[in-house]
């Protein structure tokens, strides 16, 4: 799979050059309707040829508010056909969100689905396509000459859009060539596509993890991808495992909770391969993985948009529990502490910084945002993280999710959560600093149940008992609430979103001592 000696345009390496070699296989998988290497390719020239008509150039930007649909992957590489720039948006974009966007890149075209709420934007055409049809536009430009723009590998190719959860939401543009080299990190030696692999894969393609992992990676190995394009609830996903049951399944710790209840003969019976990332995967939910698949190794991992993809994993030949793997080759990484960001010693705790060969090297027309977050090619990344004498990393969550409760104790609330997680029933937890009757900040946890689990007071007195013998030592890490709740706020990529439930600041609490 490794093309990153002779980096062209993506278009070119990862659809027109494959449906050449393999024109008949089946590249996507959408509702079970299958879509061969050659339909996807001309479906793309569909969409290059329409952008020609609307005299979209070599470097502009077009903005894609489309769900994972054939829609989106025709325009994705559409857009890249004719040298433009595609900028993926998340599913459900705001109007104001989608503004926000075409402010920043300057956008000449936006791309919506019929589904959209979006109305009319400032400064920027808006075209309307119905993302499900094989033929969104009218025939009289099928015909049209058309050949794919020239790009080297280090041309921009499109911009990626953080989720914002602390701010508004940052342009990261990356090159052709950048999802070549983590597939040559990640996909090729950690992964391992297989011609007759199907990918099932959680996050959307408007999220650099499933842009490569879920569609640029398989095809460039010949495989197929399922896509998804309503939220992607349980009911949702068994319901596409059902109609062709996925050999890859990559997705976050919370999916697999639902997979274990459906169990090995359910819909996951296909399974080679389980990947997860963007959250903790709590010890207990891995252990009780590797009981009920066996011999489905479940592979953790940490990325982040400006890399594009993980470059910290586990591998099927070298993991360890609680970890999320060593640094992939490609990468350097780093953990720094201290007003002066000295090296920490392995076992101390240090914010992590990464550079790589993927890696982006500015936050697009956001001077302010790289000065502070990228460094002679290092990204910061605000994630604290723990190193053993093996080399391997271990996540103790981020510098602004610290809680500091009580008497002024620190708190890292990954830890009490990972507690929680030993409950049975118990699917996720989230747990923030709440003030008191007296304004003191203690812990409280939102506690996310078992799909058909009722909360009850065992339940509810099991947590509490769980955590406080846990940490005997410390009462400040214990739950002093508990609010059970029938979802969690999350961002538009899937992550938790815990600014939401936060009720405080660091500069907001009390003390009780």
């Amino acid at each position: 799979m490794n093309k990153t000696q002779s980096a062209k345009n993506l278009a070119i390496t990862a659809l027109f050059e494959q449906a050449k070699r393999q024109a008949d296989r089946t590249a996507l998988l959408i509702d079970g309707q299958a879509f061969s290497y050659r339909e996807v390719a001309d479906i793309a020239a569909g969409y290059a040829r329409q952008l020609i008509a609307l005299g979209i150039n070599p470097g502009e930007r077009v903005l894609m508010a489309m769900p994972d649909s054939i829609g989106f992957v025709g325009a994705f590489f559409g857009i890249m056909s004719v040298g433009a720039v595609a900028v993926p948006a998340a599913p459900g974009l705001s109007q104001q969100a989608a503004q926000h966007i075409i402010d920043k890149t300057d956008c000449k075209l936006a791309l919506a689905a019929t589904s959209s709420s979006l109305e009319a934007l400032e400064n920027c055409q808006l075209l309307f396509i119905d993302c499900q049809s094989r033929v969104p536009f009218p025939r009289d430009t099928a015909d049209a000459p058309f050949e794919v723009v020239e790009r080297s590998g280090d041309d921009l190719a499109y911009i990626l859009f953080s989720s914002g959860s602390t701010g508004p939401a940052k342009g990261i543009p990356h090159r052709h060539i950048d999802l070549l080299h983590c597939a040559k990190a990640y996909a090729d030696p950690v992964l391992k596509y297989q011609s007759d692999d199907v990918v099932l894969c959680v996050p959307k393609l408007s999220f650099g993890y499933a842009l490569g992992c879920n569609l640029v990676f398989p095809l460039l190995s010949g495989s197929a991808s399922i896509l998804i394009e309503p939220v992607p609830t349980q009911e949702v996903l068994e319901h596409n495992a059902r109609l062709q049951p996925p050999t890859i399944f990559i997705g976050q710790p919370r999916n697999l909770v639902a997979m274990l209840e459906s169990g090995p003969d359910g819909p996951f019976n296909k399974l080679r391969l389980a990947v997860v990332a963007g959250e903790k995967l709590s010890p207990t939910l891995a252990q009780r993985w590797q009981e009920v698949f066996p011999g489905v190794p479940l592979l953790d991992g940490y990325g982040t948009t400006e890399a594009n993809a993980i470059f910290i994993s586990n591998t099927p030949d070298a993991s360890k529990p609680g970890s999320l793997g060593k640094p992939l080759a490609g990468y350097e990484v780093q953990l720094l502490s201290g007003p002066e960001m000295t090296p920490v010693k392995d076992g101390e705790t240090g914010e992590l910084w990464f550079k790589g060969d993927s890696v982006c090297r500015e936050y697009w027309q956001d001077p302010v945002a790289t000065a502070e977050r990228i460094r002679d090619g290092w990204v910061r990344t605000g994630d604290l993280f723990t190193r053993d004498q093996d080399g391997y990393y271990f996540l103790q969550g981020r510098r602004d999710d610290l809680l500091k409760v009580g008497c002024g104790d620190w708190v890292n609330p990954l830890s009490v959560e990972a507690e929680i997680q030993k409950v049975d029933k118990v699917a996720e937890s989230v747990v923030v600093g709440h003030p008191d009757s007296d304004g003191v900040i203690q812990l409280k946890a939102f506690i996310l149940l078992v799909e058909g689990t009722r909360p009850t007071r065992r339940i509810r007195d099991e947590i509490l008992t769980t955590v406080s013998q846990a940490f005997e030592q410390t009462p400040s890490h214990h739950i002093k609430q508990i609010e059970f709740v029938s979802s969690l706020p999350r961002t538009s990529t899937g992550k938790l979103h815990r600014q939401k439930l936060k009720s405080h600041t660091q500069l907001e609490f009390a003390y009780q001592c």
